[in-house]
């Protein structure tokens, strides 16, 4: 359901299928990001504020010099708040 200021509310018949998508990874949409949390009895659309959002940087044809956790860390530092660095050959 559309609730307006660019926030919809979804209710799903089955607990599972409700905690893979607020457990699950990272979610887009029609190349928008898709932030997605708990609905409160305090959420006001037309106040809330969206102040970050989690993404995944994919770095291709990375030399295989720089596959190092160390390396990988600095750079996610230099983008923002790193969750986790994983490296993926």
């Amino acid at each position: 359901m559309n609730i307006d200021s660019g926030f919809f509310m979804v209710k799903f018949d089955l607990a599972d299928d409700r905690a893979k998508v607020i457990n699950g990874g990272l979610w887009m949409l029609f190349d928008h990001y898709l932030v997605v949390r708990n609905w409160s009895p305090e959420f006001v659309s037309s106040t809330t504020k969206i102040n970050g959002a989690m993404v995944w940087v994919r770095i291709p044809s990375l030399n295989l010099v720089f596959y190092d956790e160390s390396f990988l860390m600095a750079m996610a530092l230099a983008i923002g708040k790193p969750i986790k660095v994983t490296c993926i050959h």
